[in-house]
């Protein structure tokens, strides 16, 4: 699937577990950064609009579970959530995988549906 191809390559150690870094990049820039997202700025650093002088890092951690900042972990646990989710899309059948929900050639319980329908359909009319 394109979309796993452009999640960025994750840090891991030799015996494959994932390391996580806590960063801090310095720089000077012409423009006021206030209002820019975090790729804009680094789209205007690129085409010369300002210097890294500074990437550190501040800590390592080779766990998810050893970072203290709840924001932080949450945001990975549910990266890592959404690239499982993905990785699970892509091992399904393509007829699966390619087939909108809905639409006539999906089994995904229409039958059941139209057939509950027309028991309530039945019922109804018995009824009265």
């Amino acid at each position: 699937m394109s979309d796993v191809a452009k999640v960025p390559n994750i840090s891991t150690a030799s015996n494959g577990a994932v390391k996580y870094f806590k960063i801090q990049v310095r720089g000077w820039i012409d423009f006021d950064p206030l209002d820019k997202k975090l790729p804009e700025i680094a789209d205007a650093i690129e085409r010369g609009g300002g210097f890294l002088t500074a990437i550190e890092v501040l800590d390592t951690k080779d766990d998810l579970s050893a970072i203290s900042d709840n924001v932080v972990r949450e945001g990975f646990q549910n990266i890592l959530a959404a690239r499982r989710v993905l990785r699970s899309i892509s091992e399904l059948p393509n007829f699966i995988s390619r087939t909108p929900p809905g639409s006539a050639e999906c089994a995904c319980g229409n039958d059941e549906e139209a057939g509950g329908s027309q028991n309530s359909e039945l019922a109804a009319k018995r009824a009265s």
